[in-house]
């Protein structure tokens, strides 16, 4: 069922060969019934993707395809038949040439596009198909009359110019104001991928954090249960086209740091629980939110509480964080942290053995941050001194380290 849209909009592509060639043989009145009924399957499929939630990728290609084929093929024919002045079709042919062109340019140089039509190019189109029917009728029933043509002939020139403006303006601005990533001074970990995560009792978030499910999600847990890791693992996972925005408070961001996150591919969101209070931050969260629910941008949240859980003062805020899916990292067990270390070892290029791995848990902090920082330091001084991590050798490394202290 949730490919009906797109098999409307398909049918759409296919009518753009019957309209052209009633128009060539000047069968007007056929031709005024076929521009019709493509232009209900465009209300139609418009409506039964926002409806029943059947958005998709493959809909947000065909669907302006659709449009820009029918309103072409419409505005060259008439313009071979005399019924339309040469400058006004180049004007309209030429605004969808540009954006084809620009689109492509965009997606080569700069990464991916989401179809996101503005309120004047959603004018521009509706302007563009009325006067198409005037001009039509006009021609086979001598109806409207010719100064109600010519002002909707007026009105097509003047929404082209400013919505190919408009795509222009904006879409130069998403360019350069890309990748911000790096203009945050955050770097992802090269350890934080989803092969050195050890899943313990978190298979559940594991398979659906790697799912390619554009449902938001928030995934929340104690301190140093691995939530940072995991986001950056999506990060890493899905490449140039994902951010990370950590927002902690030591990074003194105000909140329209968040503009054009939301046109990111994937974006994971740390610390969210850190702003709660804050209702300037909430407020620039809500309007991420929902710009990103239409780009389909996949949002991915991490917190240490559950959604309905943070002090949070924007009541529209609390309800679109509440409406995630939620999932609970839990702590691992001891297996579970031998298995973390174990993994991290061998990232390092290290053979961690079990016993030493136990050694380590019995006498150091049992956190996963401490250990792995232990086992950072560790793996420094054995390749100095040259020995392998032993328990004798760690022993001999925590002994001087307390001397060192003392």
């Amino acid at each position: 069922m949730r490919h009906i849209p797109n098999i409307i909009s398909a049918i759409r592509i296919l009518l753009v060969v019957p309209i052209a060639m009633a128009l060539r043989d000047e069968r007007l009145a056929l031709a005024i019934l076929l521009f019709g009924a493509a232009a209900v399957s465009d209300a139609l499929d418009g409506y039964l993707a926002r409806r029943f939630g059947w958005q998709s990728e493959l809909g947000g290609i065909l669907d302006p395809i659709a449009d820009k084929l029918l309103l072409a093929t419409a505005f060259v024919t008439l313009s071979f038949l005399k019924l339309v002045p040469l400058w006004l079709m180049a004007a309209a042919v030429g605004r969808d040439v540009i954006i084809v062109f620009g689109a492509a340019a965009y997606r080569i140089f700069i990464g991916r596009l989401t179809a996101h039509p503005s309120l004047i190019s959603k004018i521009n189109t509706l302007c563009q198909g009325a006067f198409i029917v005037a001009v039509l009728s006009r021609a086979k029933f001598s109806l409207p009359p010719e100064w109600l043509v010519t002002w909707l002939g007026a009105l097509v020139l003047a929404t082209v110019a400013v919505s190919g403006l408009d795509y222009v303006l904006v879409y130069g601005k998403r360019g350069s104001g890309s990748m911000k990533q790096l203009a945050l001074g955050v770097r992802l970990r090269a350890d934080a991928v989803f092969e050195s995560f050890a899943p313990g009792q978190n298979s559940e978030v594991l398979t659906a954090l790697r799912s390619a499910n554009a449902t938001p999600v928030w995934v929340w847990g104690a301190h140093g249960c691995g939530k940072t890791h995991l986001l950056q693992a999506v990060c890493a996972a899905a490449g140039d086209t994902a951010a990370y925005f950590p927002l902690d408070r030591s990074l003194a961001l105000p909140p329209d740091a968040l503009a054009g996150f939301e046109r990111s591919h994937v974006l994971c969101i740390d610390d969210v629980d850190g702003i709660a209070g804050d209702q300037a931050w909430e407020q620039a969260l809500f309007g991420l939110f929902n710009e990103a629910a239409e780009l389909r941008t996949r949002l991915i949240f991490a917190a240490a509480v559950a959604p309905r859980q943070a002090a949070w003062v924007l009541e529209d805020w609390r309800s679109r964080a509440a409406s995630c899916v939620v999932y609970q990292l839990r702590d691992l067990d001891d297996q579970g942290r031998i298995e973390a270390l174990r993994l991290r070892a061998a990232q390092r290029g290290l053979q961690l053995p079990y016993e030493t791995s136990e050694y380590l848990l019995k006498r150091m902090p049992r956190d996963l941050p401490s250990l792995f920082q232990i086992l950072d330091a560790l793996d420094e001084a054995s390749m100095v001194e040259q020995r392998r991590l032993t328990i004798p050798f760690i022993r001999d490394e925590l002994e001087k380290h307390a001397r060192t202290k003392s």
